[in-house]
């Protein structure tokens, strides 16, 4: 083991002390010292962050104590400082309310707008009405609505209104959510509603409806029906309405849908056949030139070709057919008036 050795002179050099140290007297004091640099930092820190909480709860504290209008330094709280922190917290409690039923009266407002916009009635719920005061003999089986109840159709009817606090200065809570549930299930309603319509509208839109050609010149030429073959003169079934329209002007399409075939046939020459969906489909013969290819999206009115007098044909003219299930109807129910 490795030995130190210090001398210690005097000022005058007249005596000497010496101190002879042992290598691992420095290394316990190395170690100590490391020992007391880790705590010191240790205890450092941790009291930086109790010091931390410690400052962050004096201010919430004060905040509170500011928000309540009542000394920190005071002990006991008077009856008119209890009634002026009560007027002071229930004046915020009012106009956070004030502000809560006045974001849903406008929200009544946007849906009573939306229901009108599309037509929809506005959210009620019957309330079944007792036949009471009644005159007369009566009587009748056992009912199988026996455990549910059910307004009589000829009774008044008894509507709750669709908002429970529009108009209310001061609508208590309850009052609130109750409001705040009702438009929200009168929202759904709305929603489904609105699905309904743009399904039927939907339909409505797919549905053949109109003429073929807006042509000022169109003209019905050969309807639906039993008729003289125009090339053998014996009376056969026309499948179509024939419109004669100069040669070149638009065909359009009667209803949205698919187009399920575009292209070349023996009798009819180009043709274009659009799936309408509900099993309908409308057909447009004898074109000039094809203006739609399979598989298109097509809405009511737009170009499909235009016309000619391709396949078995005697001149420029549309064939219009309407066909149900496969099977030839007459197109003029689909022409409108």
């Amino acid at each position: 083991m490795k030995r130190w050795q210090i001398m210690v002179l005097s000022h005058d050099q007249s005596s000497t002390k010496s101190l002879t140290l042992h290598g691992s007297y420095l290394w316990a004091a190395v170690i100590l010292l490391a020992m007391l640099s880790f705590s010191t930092a240790f205890f450092y820190k941790r009291y930086e962050r109790i010091a931390g909480r410690v400052d962050r709860l004096e201010r919430e504290n004060q905040e509170l104590e500011l928000a309540k209008r009542v000394p920190s330094n005071s002990t006991t709280v008077t009856p008119e400082e209890r009634a002026q922190v009560e007027r002071e917290i229930r004046a915020v409690y009012e106009k956070r309310d004030a502000a809560i039923t006045a974001e849903l009266n406008d929200l009544y407002d946007v849906e009573a707008r939306l229901r009108e916009k599309y037509e929809l009635p506005p959210r009620i719920k019957i309330v079944p009405e007792l036949q009471l005061d009644i005159e007369g003999g009566q009587g009748g089986a056992p009912s199988v609505y026996e455990a549910s109840f059910v307004r009589p159709a000829s009774s008044k009817r008894m509507a709750r209104p669709p908002h429970l606090i529009y108009g209310m200065a001061r609508p208590s809570a309850d009052l609130i959510v109750q409001e705040i549930r009702l438009r929200t299930e009168s929202f759904e309603e709305l929603i489904d509603a609105m699905d309904e319509l743009q399904a039927r509208n939907s339909i409505v839109a797919r549905m053949p409806s109109g003429w073929p050609s807006v042509h000022p010149n169109v003209r019905m030429s050969s309807r639906f029906g039993y008729r003289r073959d125009p090339f053998t003169g014996a009376i056969r079934h026309h499948d179509a309405i024939d419109f004669s329209a100069p040669t070149g002007s638009d065909i359009r399409a009667t209803g949205s849908g698919v187009v399920k075939f575009a292209g070349w046939d023996e009798y009819y020459g180009n043709i274009v056949r659009i799936d309408h969906g509900n099993n309908v489909e409308t057909w447009y013969a004898h074109m000039q030139k094809l203006g739609a290819r399979v598989g298109q999206q097509v809405k009511r009115g737009d170009k499909l070709g235009t016309v000619g007098s391709t396949g078995r044909s005697t001149g420029a003219h549309i064939h219009y057919e309407v066909r149900v299930k496969g099977r030839p109807v007459d197109p003029s129910s689909y022409l409108g008036s």
